[in-house]
């Protein structure tokens, strides 16, 4: 039993081992055919959108059986059996030279990417560490602004699973795991690093005083999350006008005034503004997320919005309705996916959008 748990513990330590060995990998988003690596033709393929891969020789390997062939330690018993193994173990027959090759090879892989990466002469990098999958509206909500810039830029990813629900961009996005590819990311035409929330790896990036760094954030709102304290570790706190500058005196956090810029907000730049002219009114209810903390839970979807909607169809039935709640509602109480199902269903039978 001592022998199982020693062993136990080493293939963990030993495929966290081998997976921060590998490089940083580019992910095109919107893509089912992602970027081959330089190995053997015959296992060159991929399943389609895959974020992180540590070579393609090692696509169909698991990280334990690969850290067992890297070790090479016929001490351990199960490592000669694993070695040579089966498709359902190991992908096939698996010798530890394959695991050395690997990573003798990731610094030629890093190389090539941060040389490709550096001929772009990006300047700017957008920062993106976030809760599981929540790139879908915090990042793409930027990704056009970004789009638009006539500078290069390079956008960071810190999470896998914040890839596949990125829409595709022509700026260069980078699934960067480690600490370390943070730092080498960071390429000498970097000047100024953009961020979108205030994920907890931002400090692996904050910590080089040499860039300027700029806090977007996603959203503009009376909640505490936009008169945060943390906004006094950025250089800037680009904002969408005076409102947003007084949250933060409101709310007792002292950030100097030169360090507000007023941008607008892009994103309803193209919005019109004023009467539509359209035959029917439209009502838009919104209605925000419960939010992970309870001094940001504001929301009035599971407290009213069922009942809100069937007011509005009663007493407005010219009116034409549309619904859109937050995108992370229900992250916390399962009674917003109900509340969501029961608008939606009120609306079809209402015969509105």
């Amino acid at each position: 039993m001592l022998l199982v748990h020693v062993v136990w513990i080493a293939l963990g330590a030993l495929a966290t081992w081998l997976w921060r060995s590998a490089p940083p990998l580019r992910f095109p988003p919107g893509s089912a055919a992602q970027p081959a690596r330089r190995c053997n033709a015959r296992r060159a393929s991929t399943p389609a959108g895959w974020g992180r891969r540590t070579s393609c020789s090692l696509t169909r390997v698991p990280p334990w059986s690969q850290a067992l062939a890297a070790a090479d330690a016929p001490w351990l018993p199960w490592g000669l059996v694993l070695r040579g193994s089966p498709a359902p173990l190991g992908g096939g027959p698996w010798r530890s030279r394959e695991a050395r090759r690997l990573l003798s090879r990731q610094a030629d892989d890093e190389a090539a990417l941060l040389a490709e990466l550096s001929a772009g002469d990006p300047t700017y990098l957008v920062y993106v560490s976030l809760g599981a999958a929540q790139s879908r509206y915090i990042v793409n909500q930027w990704a056009p602004v970004f789009e638009a810039t006539p500078l290069n830029g390079l956008m960071v990813v810190r999470e896998a699973s914040q890839l596949r629900p990125l829409v595709p961009t022509r700026v260069p996005v980078v699934y960067a795991p480690s600490t370390r590819h943070v730092e080498r990311l960071t390429l000498p035409s970097i000047t100024v690093a953009f961020y979108l929330a205030y994920g907890e790896k931002n400090a692996h990036l904050l910590r080089d005083p040499t860039r300027r760094h700029v806090m977007l954030l996603h959203g503009d709102s009376d909640k505490a999350t936009s008169a945060n304290a943390q906004a006094r570790a950025f250089d800037e706190v680009w904002v969408a006008g005076p409102a947003a500058i007084e949250r933060y005196r409101s709310a007792g956090v002292d950030v100097p005034r030169d360090r507000f810029v007023i941008i607008g907000r892009p994103q309803v730049e193209h919005l019109p503004v004023g009467p539509t002219g359209a035959a029917r009114p439209t009502v838009l209810y919104a209605p925000t997320f419960e939010g992970y903390y309870d001094h940001t839970s504001h929301t009035s979807l599971d407290v009213m919005g069922p009942a809100l909607v069937r007011q509005v169809l009663a007493e407005f039935p010219q009116a034409s309705l549309w619904f859109k709640p937050h995108p992370a509602s229900g992250v916390v109480r399962p009674s917003m996916l109900g509340a969501i199902a029961e608008v939606e269903s009120l609306l079809e039978t209402g015969g509105t959008t």
